[in-house]
This record gives C-alpha cells, sequence and structure tokens, in this order.
C-alpha cells in the first residue's frame, strides 16, 4: 500500500508520460532516467525515500547535466 501511495503522489503532480517512461526505466533496470522536466525530477527527488522500493538507484537527469557528468566538465554559473 505504501508503495501504492508514492506512486499515487507523484503521478498526482505529473500530467505528462514521464511517470510511465520512469516506469520503463525501473522495468528495464536503467541506470540513468533522463528528462527534460525539472519540475519531474524534483518531485521524484522529493519523494525519493518513499519511492526508493519503486524506482530503486536510478538517476535522473536532465539532458544538460547528464552531458556535464559523463564528460566531468564543471560549469561556472
Amino acid at each position: 500500500m505504501k508503495s501504492y501511495q508514492s506512486k499515487k503522489s507523484v503521478s498526482r503532480y505529473c500530467k505528462n508520460k514521464d511517470p510511465l517512461h520512469l516506469a520503463s526505466a525501473v522495468y528495464g533496470n536503467c541506470d540513468y532516467f533522463i528528462t527534460c522536466d525539472d519540475k519531474f525530477i524534483k518531485t521524484v527527488e522529493k519523494n525519493r525515500d518513499r519511492l526508493k522500493d519503486t524506482i530503486k538507484n536510478i538517476k535522473l537527469y536532465n539532458p544538460i547535466d547528464f552531458l556535464r557528468k559523463e564528460m566531468d566538465i564543471d560549469v561556472i554559473e
């Protein structure tokens, strides 16, 4: 029941298809989930403790941050 409530709380704030895509990434045992929806990333990260059994260790990134990480680029903002 707890897992269902966590999923419901995330999907309540996310109206697009990212929750379905994240579920596909979990099913596919992916290491990363990349999306342009920063609001979705923040929502999942905010609820990560409640979702840890569901989303496991998937790391969420937007494309730019993912490339910075993979290319080991430090950017001064």
